[in-house]
This record gives structure tokens, C-alpha cells and sequence, in this order.
């Protein structure tokens, strides 16, 4: 696994939304993406919570159930392990205005892993020279990637 995820602050966001819902929502909503999950589950979760505050201001397991049935997921919360992770969530102590925090970490590891991305397909760009490319070619192989 990456050095660049931090499970515990994507729990912490995700108990935010389930204990505060919309009023959190409301100022996550512009930092946050369900791409900034690094574990599927948990994206899962988030797009549940997400689907569920644009109709609602609070968020409850029935109504996580339901709309995970909506996306297809129920399965994956017939699990006792998933189910019991969920209920953890209204019960993980954290604060509103550290949700904000863990968000904005959530979004810096996400950019860090693209930029890593990015690296590596310029990395695989440059092993396939030969030495005899002109140097722009060679440039621009390691700059396309990143720009």
C-alpha cells in the first residue's frame, strides 16, 4: 500500500458525515471527492453519505442501506465486518472543525498521488530511450507526463 493514504483521517471524515451530515457537508463538499478514498469500502460509504445529503441534512444506516441497495452494494453490508465498521461511524469521536482538517489531507495525498502517477509515466517514457533521441525529445518526454 502507498505511503500516501491516511485511513484514519478518511474514517474521521466519514464518522464527521455521519454525525454532523449537511452542515459538514456543506463545507467538504468543495475539498472532497470520492477518488480521495484510497480504500474501496470507504468509498462506497462516501458515495452513499453523498447521495443521501442531497436529498437530506442527516445521515442514518437504514438510509445508507437503502441507497447502497440503490447503487448495487448491498451485498457488501451482508458482510458483519462492513455492517459493524458502518455503525462505528456514529459512534467515532471527532469533532466538526477537525472533519475540515482531515479533508484537506485527504485532498493534499490525493494530488500527491498523482503527481506520483505522473512521475512514473514519465519514468517508463525515459527507460525507453536509446541515447540517440534529440534532446527536446528527450525533454519532452519527461516533462509531457507531468504537464
Amino acid at each position: 500500500m502507498s505511503s500516501l493514504v491516511d485511513i484514519a483521517a478518511e474514517r474521521g471524515v466519514l464518522a464527521g458525515l455521519a454525525k454532523y451530515g449537511s452542515s459538514l457537508n456543506i463545507e467538504l463538499s468543495d475539498i472532497i471527492d470520492i477518488n480521495w478514498f484510497s480504500k474501496e469500502f470507504n468509498q462506497i460509504i462516501y458515495k452513499c453519505f453523498a447521495s443521501i445529503l442531497l436529498n437530506s441534512s442527516q445521515i442514518d444506516i437504514p438510509s445508507v442501506l437503502s441507497v447502497s441497495n440503490q447503487f448495487g452494494f448491498s451485498k457488501i453490508f451482508e458482510s458483519t465486518q462492513n455492517l459493524t465498521f458502518l455503525k462505528s461511524l456514529w459512534e467515532f469521536p471527532i469533532l466538526e472543525v477537525n472533519c475540515l482538517v482531515l479533508g484537506k489531507k485527504l485532498r493534499k495525498l490525493e494530488i500527491a498521488r498523482k503527481c506520483q502517477t505522473r512521475l512514473k509515466e514519465a519514468w517508463e517514457q525515459l527507460e525507453q530511450l536509446k541515447g540517440d533521441e534529440p534532446i527536446d525529445e528527450i525533454l519532452t518526454k519527461f516533462e509531457s507526463p507531468i504537464i
